[in-house]
Formats: structure tokens, sequence, C-alpha cells
């Protein structure tokens, strides 16, 4: 749940899976991630919450998450979805090695549909 993997604090939850990652053999790193951040719970929020669309990035000197859009949570699960086609085609083109899925939806509309 939320409090275990540090949901509400996308920064906390990417610094914790990098941190499990770097104990897999030969080692492991995020490539890509969005996540969907949103002052209230995601499982009893309405559409209109303010909510926030973070991205990982990554270039020579840096790497990290950064919001990239804010607004109300339909807005952002609008835009997560355009995020999760390209991420999508990325994986089938660059070959990534795995996907890891923390409370992602799957489900027909998701915003997760696509990659998953």
């Amino acid at each position: 749940g939320a409090a275990t993997l540090g949901h509400g604090d996308p920064a906390a939850l990417c610094s914790q899976l990098c941190r499990q990652l770097s104990g897999v053999g030969n080692g492991a790193s995020i490539a890509a991630a969005i996540f969907v951040s949103c002052g209230e719970p995601l499982d009893t929020a309405s559409l209109h919450a303010r909510a926030g669309l973070w991205e990982w990035h990554c270039d020579d000197s840096t790497q990290g998450l950064r919001c990239i859009f804010s607004g109300s949570l339909e807005q952002v699960n609008n835009k997560a979805r355009e995020l999760d086609r390209d991420l999508a085609s990325r994986v089938t083109s660059e070959g990534f090695d795995g996907i890891i899925s923390i409370s992602a939806d799957a489900s027909s509309g998701g915003c997760n549909r696509q990659l998953l």
C-alpha cells in the first residue's frame, strides 16, 4: 500500500525503488517511469482532486523525477494515457528487460492499458 512504499511522495518512492534495484544481480536501474500523485487517496479521489504527473528523466548529467503537468485528476490521467502510449512504444522498440508496475490501471481505458 501507499504507506509501505511512500506513494504519496514520488521522490521517496523512486529513491526506494532505486535502492531495491541496486541489489539485483548485475545491477538494474529505472529507465522510464510515469507517476501520478494526488492530493487525496486514489481509491477515493474525485476526478476534480488536485493531482500531478511525474516523469523519470535521464540525461548525461542527471536523473530523477520531475513534475511535468498538474491539474485535476481527470486531466492528469488523460495526460498519463498519452505518456503510457509513448512508453509502450519505447518498450517495444528499445527492448526493456522488465517492467515494474505499482498501483497501475490496465483496465479498458486505464492509464496504463497500452504498456501493460
